[in-house]
């Protein structure tokens, strides 16, 4: 069986902390119907590291070493399920997506630090943990524009810090820099600090794509950006993302960039 200490790792005296991924039974599909699929998943997913979003439908496609997670793009959906007791019991965590978007109500968008609040009480009243997203299209919905359709840096909305204080871990939506690896990096290394800072105990991920909204990038350009950033994070939420009313500029899938990038850290074999 291969194993993975670290993407990256030098020799040294204590093997790197396992790479803690994030990616959903979408992309684990996609990902299983490549040539070495099965094999790919075995290694990198299938471990008490890998947290799984999952439909309740879907729970039992979640690798059985992995957390399932359900996934909420609203405070006030994750409130309705767990009053109408619909949070399997399976579940081991929960993922709060706000965006500026359809799928998040305005008001949530518009106090994004209250409502993760909310929603770090509510989740943790019943035992597990939360998984903190909050999209970097939010600078949109927080700061006044520079110009049209230009915006100052999300880092410049201070919401990083005080989110990351009530959750467990924190995913950075920095996929859509990947075409342009210098501002990639800034942010993830940016929103790190600022998490950190404010909880110190924090998992800190950030995004990857194989097609950030329809953008052309390779298996090296991610190779590239973990490359960069592997000392930085703990880990990675791994989209292999298509067209949908979540992503109308994604197009068709690809995860046969994903599989590339993965091969590049298979470990051989070893006695």
């Amino acid at each position: 069986m291969v194993s993975m200490i670290g993407f990256g790792a030098q020799p040294q005296a204590a093997p790197a902390a396992p790479v803690v991924w994030m990616i959903n039974t979408k992309a684990l599909g996609l990902l299983g119907a490549e040539p070495d699929g099965a094999a790919l998943i075995a290694q990198f997913f299938n471990t008490p590291d890998t947290y799984v979003m999952a439909p309740r439908d879907q729970l039992s496609l979640v690798p059985p070493r992995a957390v399932a997670v359900i996934n909420f793009p609203s405070f006030s959906g994750l409130r309705a399920a767990f009053n109408a007791g619909r949070v399997d019991a399976r579940y081991g965590a929960v993922l709060y997506d706000c965006e500026a978007w359809d799928a998040t109500p305005v008001v949530e968008q518009r106090d994004p630090i209250h409502y993760y609040g909310l929603a770090a009480e509510l989740v943790h009243r019943h035992g597990l943990k939360l998984i903190a997203a909050p999209a970097t299209t939010l600078r949109k919905v927080l700061l006044q524009p520079t110009g049209p359709d230009t915006y100052p840096p999300f880092m410049k909305t201070g919401i990083v810090g005080p989110i990351a204080k009530s959750a467990d871990i924190f995913e950075i939506q920095s996929q859509g820099l990947l075409p342009q690896p210098d501002k990639y990096v800034d942010l993830v290394r940016n929103a790190a600090s600022e998490a950190r800072a404010a909880n110190p105990n924090i998992v800190f991920l950030a995004g990857l794509s194989t097609n950030p909204s329809g953008r052309a990038v390779t298996a090296g350009d991610l190779a590239e950006a973990v490359a960069r950033t592997r000392s930085i994070v703990a880990g990675y939420w791994l989209n292999i993302p298509e067209n949908s009313v979540f992503c109308k500029a994604c197009g068709e899938a690809h995860p046969a960039i994903a599989a590339a990038f993965l091969r590049q850290f298979q470990k051989p074999d070893t006695p």
